[in-house]
């Protein structure tokens, strides 16, 4: 059963009947950019929540991914997804109300998750980042996903689905980052990745 579960993915209109749920149905202005940015990048949960406000490009129609590395010479690496136009409308409004700060995704002072209270938004901790989620589809229909991998695994698994080239996928999910070939493939022909993001969730 374990196994069953980990291999879910959601279907692009399932994605988007998801995200139509969440944008209703949250108790706060950040959820519904939170799931929007993890459904349209395939961003972990730890990635969203280090995303900084300037990470996005507007004019270049691009995000970028702050990913963490394991090997102790780096502590940080950086990776860019297409910034597809529909996550691009979303982040544009959600920057309009925005907390303050330079984290994409924050929380009103109120809400965070510090001992010392700071008059300043904050960045959400894992454990808010799952409990928002889980609390956000508790008694709904969405209840069965577990948590935020599920649309990871969604973005890539139908990214496939509509034949973006390995490269590309592997390029946008963070996987082997280091590999020449994929970082050229991305350089040579930003239309092709531009066109099989825009694929996507029609």
């Amino acid at each position: 059963i374990k196994e069953e579960w980990s291999s879910l993915f959601l279907r692009e209109k399932e994605i988007i009947d998801l995200l139509k749920f969440v944008k209703k149905n949250a108790i706060n202005d950040f959820i519904y950019p939170a799931f929007a940015f993890a459904a349209y990048t395939g961003a972990r949960r730890s990635e969203i929540m280090r995303s900084e406000i300037h990470d996005f490009d507007f004019m270049q129609k691009k995000v970028m991914i702050r990913q963490k590395k394991r090997e102790t010479e780096k502590k940080m690496t950086f990776r860019e997804v297409i910034l597809h136009s529909a996550l691009a409308e979303i982040m544009r409004e959600w920057f309009t109300i925005h907390s303050g700060g330079t984290y994409t995704i924050v929380t009103p002072p109120s809400m965070s998750h510090r001992r010392i209270r700071s008059d300043k938004p904050q960045p959400l901790s894992a454990d808010q980042m799952q409990d928002h989620f889980t609390r956000t589809l508790e008694s709904s229909e969405w209840e069965m996903l577990r948590g935020w991998h599920v649309l990871r695994h969604s973005f890539a698994s139908n990214c496939a689905r509509q034949g973006v080239r390995e490269a590309v996928i592997d390029s946008w999910m963070g996987h082997s980052p280091d590999s020449k070939i994929k970082k050229r493939y991305q350089h040579l022909f930003p239309e092709d990745t531009q066109s099989a993001m825009e694929k996507l969730f029609q």
